[in-house]
C-alpha cells in the first residue's frame, strides 16, 4: 500500500508497514534522527514514542523532472 501511494518499492519481507521494515532493516529500535539509506530512499526518524516509531521521513534520491528530489513524509507510522 505505501509502495503505492509514495511510489517506493520497498522489498518483500516479514513486516507489514514501514515502521517494521525499518526495524527489520536496521535489526534495533532506532532513535530520532537515525537515518540510513535503502537503495535511492533515505529513511529518517523523526518521532518515537517510548519504543513505537511514530513519524519516519523518506527521501527519494533519485531526480525527478525538474532536477528535485522527491521528499516524502509518512506522518504516523503503524
Amino acid at each position: 500500500e505505501a509502495n503505492q501511494e509514495l511510489e517506493i518499492e520497498l522489498p518483500e519481507g516479514e513486516f507489514e508497514t514501514i515502521a517494521g521494515f525499518v526495524l527489520e532493516t536496521l535489526g534495533h529500535i532506532p532513535v530520532v534522527n537515525e537515518e540510513f539509506e535503502h537503495e535511492n530512499l533515505k529513511f529518517e526518524i523523526i518521532d518515537m514514542q517510548g519504543l513505537r516509531i511514530e513519524e519516519i521521513k523518506i527521501t527519494k534520491s533519485e531526480t525527478r523532472e525538474g532536477g528535485e528530489s522527491g521528499e516524502f513524509d509518512t506522518g504516523q507510522a503503524r
